[in-house]
């Protein structure tokens, strides 16, 4: 399994994606700036299509109506998550 959580740091200046391996598992971990949320897409693009991620998290932070769909069509048929408050 390959899965992936992406979340929103304010003022980040540089970012790469961190990867966690063990024998039935790859976890990846990468932030965006608050400032720059639509990254998100552009991340969780490059997970499924250079990394094979198969399920991705995002972040509270990145709740909007707006950046989930940009994340669900940048990842058509990868199962997309969101963690929140409640």
């Amino acid at each position: 399994m390959k899965f992936a959580f992406i979340y929103a740091m304010p003022g980040l200046q540089t970012s790469s994606i961190q990867e966690n391996i063990t024998e039935k598992a790859h976890f990846y971990c990468a932030a965006v700036d608050m400032a720059h949320k639509e990254t998100a897409a552009d991340i969780a693009r490059e997970l499924v299509e250079k990394n094979g991620v198969q399920m991705i998290e995002l972040c509270g932070g990145l709740a909007s109506a707006e950046i989930i769909a940009l994340v669900k069509e940048e990842t058509e048929g990868c199962s997309l998550n969101l963690i929140t408050d409640s």
